[in-house]
């Protein structure tokens, strides 16, 4: 009887658990901050910074217990002048933020750190000699929340999905 028991104890963990993470919609969206651009040298430069807002809603009907909202945004860095193999690199900035509750039907926002995009490329008729890249531009890669309560993940939002099989949470 007590093995009974114990076994549907065990078998209604991971519904408890996908129930918590149905219970918040994550959003994020980016914000421009600002835009700077120079030309120097044959080179011209610009630069953006941008920032995210993670709207994270409750849909329960109860209030949330506290939860900590953590969050890596990915970006492509590149070199102008490196050679094509060695021209970029992925930089992950991580952040997270403690959140004591949200309201049943609360949306609530976090506002990410802010990230410098640099772009930089030679002027026409310029080259490298060594024949490095002409033209270098950083991106986001994407970006990937998770809701933890207690030290245990009880949501997650990755944005573009395949992101989770090309990098590493870490």
């Amino acid at each position: 009887m007590k093995k009974a028991v114990l076994l549907a104890a065990l078998l209604c963990l991971p519904i408890l658990a996908l129930a918590q993470a149905n219970n918040y919609e994550i959003t994020v969206n980016r914000k421009k901050a600002g835009f700077n651009q120079s030309n120097k040298d044959a080179i011209t430069s610009s630069s953006q910074t941008w920032s995210g807002e993670i709207k994270i809603r409750n849909k329960s009907f109860k209030p949330s217990p506290e939860i900590e909202v953590q969050y890596v945004i990915f970006i492509r860095r590149q070199q102008l002048g490196a050679t094509a193999g060695s021209a970029e690199h992925v930089e992950k900035v991580k952040g997270s933020q403690k959140v004591d509750t949200i309201k049943s039907g609360e949306t609530i926002i976090i506002a990410t750190k802010e990230v410098k995009l640099r772009a930089e490329k030679l002027d026409d008729n310029w080259y490298f000699s060594g024949g490095g890249i002409a033209k270098a531009e950083d991106g986001i890669l994407g970006v990937w929340v998770r809701i933890m309560q207690d030290g245990e993940q009880i949501a997650e939002y990755v944005n573009p999905t395949s992101l989770k099989a090309k990098q590493k949470w870490e």
